[in-house]
């Protein structure tokens, strides 16, 4: 479903505010539909700005806000590995096998690894 509408509420330069629907917002955010529901309704680390009728609408910096404070920052392991120069099997290896390298959260199911935490295991190669 897709939200059109736009309420009263105008920012100062007189743009209307983007609105986005659950679906919209889970996927600007990256995430399942369900997992926003899990933290909408379950963890309320996130609430809509709006409600049309049974819809809930979010504002950009709403999600933004939500995405600073509850998803990791980093780099995936692909995205580690192309930081590294380095072989994607590589990089599994060090985290499930030799266990050098630990990661530093979870952004959805994929791990994610701080620059730092990359550097370091530069530096030990």
């Amino acid at each position: 479903m897709r939200l059109d509408i736009y309420t009263s509420v105008w920012y100062s330069d007189g743009m209307k505010p983007r609105l986005y629907s659950t679906v919209e917002a889970a996927a600007y955010l990256g995430v399942n539909p369900e997992t926003l529901r899990y933290h909408i309704y379950d963890k309320q680390h996130i609430q809509a700005d709006y409600t049309i009728g049974r819809d809930l609408a979010f504002l950009e910096e709403t999600l933004d806000a939500f995405r600073q404070k509850h998803q990791a920052q980093g780099l995936t392991i692909k995205e580690a590995a192309l930081y590294l120069g380095i072989d994607v099997t590589v990089v599994r290896y060090h985290v499930y096998t030799s266990k050098r390298l630990k990661p530093d959260g979870k952004r959805g199911t994929a791990m994610v690894f701080f620059l730092e935490t990359l550097d370091s295991l530069k530096r030990r190669r």
